[in-house]
């Protein structure tokens, strides 16, 4: 079992370490920027309702697949494995800067939602919180 658990923290201490593993959310952010930059010439009025909804479905796509794709390393027993490892660490980090980056772009541009959206998307993530502590 520590063998396993040193695996998992000398991955994550030679991920985190590394420039390039900052670069994505870093890009992502630049991008951001200049979006909201280029929104005050126009491009807020493009940005159609529907394509907002998709727009969130997406983010909240990958930002469940960032936070809940480590779920299972919490189990007792868990094997480490070096191909699920390294799919996580590249993909994590571009999935969630994506996934804040429209969260800002939506937020500034309007669709961001009302209050009672806010309270509504916290008690789903707090049932799904729940129910992932129960299976593990």
């Amino acid at each position: 079992m520590f063998h396993r658990v040193s695996q998992l923290y000398d991955t994550a201490n030679l991920l985190y370490s590394q420039t390039i593993y900052r670069a994505s959310p870093y890009i992502t952010g630049i991008v951001v920027g200049y979006l909201l930059r280029r929104s005050e010439d126009g491009i807020r009025e493009r940005l159609q309702r529907p394509l907002a909804a998709i727009g969130w479905i997406i983010s909240v796509s990958l930002g469940m697949l960032s936070i809940l794709t480590p779920v299972h390393l919490a189990r007792r027993g868990y094997e480490y494995d070096v191909v699920e490892a390294a799919q996580y660490a590249a993909l994590s980090p571009i999935s969630w800067s994506l996934a804040l980056g429209w969260f800002i772009i939506a937020c500034y541009m309007g669709y961001g939602g009302k209050n009672k959206t806010t309270v509504l998307i916290f008690i789903v993530i707090i049932i799904i919180s729940s129910l992932i502590k129960q299976r593990c």
